[in-house]
């Protein structure tokens, strides 16, 4: 009877949470997840009418299962998925992606040659899905749904971009959904923050670049995003020692609220427009 009694009062303890979630967050258009995928980046956008837009894939295949449970088994369809550079913490879940899911449209901004073993293999998969790929440059801002993603880094068709590191030339994003902004950076270094700073705005949200690390996220880069909340894509104990720990502090200097994945998991952020938003940790739920 006991059991019975405690197995009881653990149903309604989790639908009472669960309710709870809902009333807080019932009928917001916009999602945004930061996926816990160890030390790698992945970050789902879904729309009000249900458009799927994946920045990044993480290390590994991982993100085949996160991406199971956000997608309903008569659509198994990712509308975009969008490699910001070429490394493998950010693109190493991808041909498990192809080999697990539809998807109609891949922007990149690096060419898919023989660089690699990975890269050989992931061009014969983009080949066999058939997938539309689309290059990006800072010239190629776009609608998706009602939100616009605008392409800020790296310039198009310039002596500067060509001779990037992999890490300065990542594809950054400043997505905007009814006055709400959300920056993402991928790898970006302070030298690069140092040529975007004059058109950076104030944000809702920002994915740190390169896993916090010290060689990216100046501090007057932070003053001027001014986030209300911070997500840390990283791996727990990385041998990186990622997130430094000067960034950590800057985080409290500009008196952010901050999530990290190897603390708390995957991230998710609830949008209804630049005021009524909210970001939380999915452990909890």
């Amino acid at each position: 009877m006991g059991k019975v009694l405690l197995m009881l009062l653990l149903l309604i303890f989790e639908v009472g949470g669960m309710l709870n979630i809902y009333l807080q967050y019932p009928t917001y258009p916009l999602s945004i997840t930061f996926f816990d995928v160890g030390q790698g980046d992945s970050v789902l956008i879904e729309t009000s009418n249900k458009i799927k837009i994946l920045i990044d894939t993480g290390p590994d295949e991982r993100i085949v299962e996160k991406m199971a449970s956000k997608t309903k088994i008569i659509d198994n369809a990712i509308d975009y998925v969008i490699l910001t550079h070429p490394d493998m913490d950010h693109i190493g879940g991808m041909i498990g992606l192809l080999e697990s899911f539809e998807i109609k449209n891949i922007i990149l901004n690096f060419d898919i040659g023989t660089q690699s073993k990975y890269l050989n293999e992931l061009r014969r998969s983009i080949e066999s899905e058939k997938s539309q790929i689309i290059n990006a440059y800072d010239t190629s801002d776009m609608y998706i749904d009602d939100c616009y993603f605008d392409f800020i880094w790296p310039k198009y068709n310039t002596n500067e971009s060509k001779t990037l590191s992999d890490n300065d030339s990542s594809i950054s994003i400043n997505i905007t959904y009814e006055g709400f902004d959300l920056f993402l950076g991928g790898d970006i270094s302070t030298s690069i923050e140092k040529i975007l700073i004059y058109d950076m705005k104030e944000v809702e949200v920002m994915k740190l670049s390169h896993h916090g690390s010290n060689t990216s996220n100046g501090l007057e880069f932070l003053k001027i995003l001014s986030p209300e909340y911070v997500i840390i894509p990283v791996g727990k104990n990385n041998k990186y020692n990622h997130p430094a720990k000067d960034v950590l502090s800057r985080m409290e200097e500009i008196n952010t609220k901050t999530f990290r994945t190897d603390e708390d998991g995957d991230i998710e952020c609830k949008i209804k427009n630049n005021i009524d938003y909210s970001c939380f940790s999915q452990l909890y739920l």
